[in-house]
C-alpha cells in the first residue's frame, strides 16, 4: 500500500525545496507523482488529506493525477480546505467524524492597474471558480449553480454534512488504517518573497560551507 500524504500547504514544485528548508509542512503535484509512478500496478494508492489548501494550479495538476485511478482511496483526517477540498474529489473517500471540509471562490494576493486589468482579474477568477465547482459537481452530481453558491459563502461543512452532499462517500470506519496528520488550519500561504530570498542566501551559504569543507579535505589527501 503506498501513502500520499497531502499535508500542510499545496504548493508549486518549485517552492517545496523552501518548505524542506524552513521544515514546513506542504506538498507538491512532483511528490504526488513520484509516489504514483513508484507504486505497483495493482498496489492501492491511499491519500491522506489534512491541508488548509494553497495554489488553485498544484491543487489541480494533483487532482488530475490521482482523478480515475482506480487504486486510489483518500481519506481526510483533519481538514481539507480549499485547493485540498478539490482534490479530495478526485476518488472514493472517506472522512474523520471530526473531519471539516471548506469550499470558497479563487483569490489573488495582489492586482493592480486600472479598472480594466481588475476587471479582467475578477473575469479569470469568475473562470477558476466553474473550474474548481466542476470537481464537486462532477462528484456529487450536484448543480454548477448550487456548487457555485456554497462556495461564494465560503462554506465549511462536517463530516455528516460531506456525506449528505454526496461530496464525500462515508464517514471513516472505526477499523480503518490512519496516517500522522499536519497541525494545519485554513489560511494564506506562509511562503513571501523574503523568505524565499532569505532561503536561497542560507541554502547559498550551506553549499559554499560544504565545497570549503572539501577542499580542505583534499588539501589534506582526504
Amino acid at each position: 500500500m503506498a501513502k500520499i500524504n497531502i499535508k500542510g500547504d499545496i504548493i508549486y514544485n518549485e517552492w517545496k525545496k523552501y518548505y524542506d528548508h524552513y521544515g514546513w509542512d506542504g506538498v507538491c503535484p512532483r511528490d504526488v507523482q513520484t509516489i504514483i509512478d513508484k507504486a505497483e500496478h495493482d498496489e492501492p494508492l491511499d491519500v491522506y488529506i489534512n491541508s488548509p489548501g494553497g495554489i488553485v494550479e498544484a491543487g489541480q495538476e494533483i487532482y488530475t493525477a490521482l482523478r480515475g485511478d482506480p487504486r486510489v482511496n483518500i481519506h481526510i483526517t483533519g481538514q481539507a480546505c480549499s485547493a485540498a477540498s478539490f482534490i479530495a474529489m478526485a476518488g472514493h473517500s472517506d472522512i474523520s467524524p471530526v473531519g471539516l471540509l471548506m469550499v470558497h471562490c479563487a483569490s489573488v494576493g495582489f492586482c493592480g492597474g486600472n479598472h480594466n486589468d481588475f476587471q479582467k482579474v475578477a473575469d479569470a477568477l469568475t473562470v477558476i471558480d466553474k473550474a474548481i465547482a466542476n470537481a464537486y459537481v462532477t462528484k456529487s452530481g450536484m448543480e454548477l449553480e448550487k456548487a457555485i453558491r456554497l462556495m461564494e459563502r465560503e462554506t465549511w461543512l462536517t463530516a455528516n454534512q460531506c456525506v449528505e452532499y454526496g461530496l464525500i462517500d462515508e464517514i471513516t470506519p472505526v477499523d480503518a488504517p490512519t496516517a500522522p496528520s499536519a497541525a494545519a488550519a485554513y489560511g494564506e500561504i506562509r511562503l513571501t518573497k523574503e523568505l524565499i530570498e532569505k532561503a536561497e542566501n542560507e541554502m547559498k551559504e550551506l553549499e559554499n560551507r560544504k565545497n570549503a569543507l572539501i577542499e580542505d579535505l583534499d588539501d589534506y589527501g582526504v
